[in-house]
């Protein structure tokens, strides 16, 4: 009896052993099967993420503004920009990027306007460039391209600058766009770093199918980023342009230097450029211009409030000196949409002193 009783004993252990090891395979399979279904998602995903990333993108920025100009123009609305950006990474090297303004949404209608220079507003390739990112060190640009000088020329578009009008002397002193070939990168020394920007281009003034001035101009601009305790960002640097022959003005060579500052302590942020060009050896002198703007903001959560001292002397024309005074004050709504309120008193030495308010809704489209 006894022997009968070890013998069910031990054919019970057997069949729970055979069990378990039928339902720890039963797991095993399970197991195996779920991870070829994680890796076939995985696949599916990265494959998803590889297609979009490789697709044209398509962004831009839009503004509406509400302008009151004492003494100078009736109060209205301007509806200012719509500018598209088309962005595609061509390969894990090359990239693509080009924007087209259309400014005071422009009209052309063949019933009114014979001739299109008649239309009202404009359409502007403002870039359209190819990128190949070598290294972190040394990457290449070639094409139409904003022309790298200070920072409020590179950092321009309404979305991010705390007001619509910009500081007197940009884009007189160095060239608004420039096509040719650029040189970029950025070098690293423990905490700071110091980027470059190098350009080799078309003379001013040339369209791109064909040169007008026949002489190329050179262009270079360097920042030290250097990690200064107490603050999260503190920026110096330089930018030099020299033209040999500016058919923007009247032939004559034109040298440019400018020099910039940038600083953040906690909510408050500083920025300055001073810049001069020089004109001479031309068809007619022109002499020289001179420009200088000072900045800051205080930006609390979503607001941003701030004022600005600028001063643009023009040799080279009648206009003279002019100084302004601007207060402004920025709400933000998300990182994409922003209202403005500025105000700037605007003192020229013609004696045409005169105010000029904007309100304006800028929203960055992605």
């Amino acid at each position: 009896m006894r022997k009968k009783l070890d013998f069910i004993k031990a054919a019970g252990i057997c069949i729970m052993f055979a069990a378990n090891g039928a339902n720890a395979a039963s797991i095993d399979d399970r197991v195996d099967e779920m991870e070829g279904s994680l890796e076939l998602f995985e696949e599916s995903i990265n494959d998803v993420s590889n297609d979009l990333e490789n697709r044209m993108r398509v962004s831009g920025y839009v503004d509406v503004e509400y302008v009151m100009e004492k003494d100078s123009k009736n109060p209205g609305f301007r509806n200012h920009h719509m500018s598209i950006f088309f962005q595609k990474k061509i390969s894990e090297k090359w990239k693509f990027f080009s924007e087209i303004e259309y400014e005071d949404t422009p009209k052309f209608d063949a019933k009114d306007n014979t001739n299109i220079s008649a239309a009202e507003g404009k359409i502007f390739v403002e870039a359209v460039n190819l990128d190949y990112l070598w290294k972190q060190e040394a990457a290449f640009r070639f094409g139409r391209f904003f022309t790298p000088a200070g920072i409020w020329s590179v950092d321009h578009y309404p979305p991010f600058v705390p007001t619509q009008e910009r500081p007197g002397h940009i884009r007189n002193i160095f060239p608004q766009l420039v096509e040719g070939a650029m040189a970029y990168g950025s070098l690293q020394f423990g905490d700071h770093f110091m980027t470059y920007d190098a350009y080799y281009v078309n003379g001013s003034n040339s369209p791109s199918n064909r040169e007008s001035n026949e002489e190329k101009a050179l262009g270079l601009k360097a920042s030290l980023i250097l990690g200064v305790p107490m603050l999260s960002h503190f920026e110096l640097g330089g930018s030099f342009y020299m033209d040999p022959k500016d058919a923007s003005a009247s032939n004559n060579d034109r040298t440019s230097i400018g020099l910039h500052a940038k600083a953040q302590y906690r909510d408050i942020k500083f920025q300055s450029e001073a810049a001069y060009a020089k004109f001479d050896g031309g068809d007619s002198v022109m002499g020289t211009i001179t420009g200088y703007y000072g900045q800051i903001i205080w930006e609390p959560s979503a607001w941003g409030i701030g004022a600005r001292h600028d001063m643009y002397d023009s040799n080279t024309g009648s206009d003279g000196e002019q100084t302004t005074n601007s207060i402004f004050a920025n709400y933000r709504f998300n990182t994409n949409l922003v209202v403005k309120v500025e105000h700037h008193m605007i003192n020229k030495d013609d004696d045409s002193d005169h105010t000029k308010t904007i309100i304006s809704i800028v929203s960055y489209l992605e």
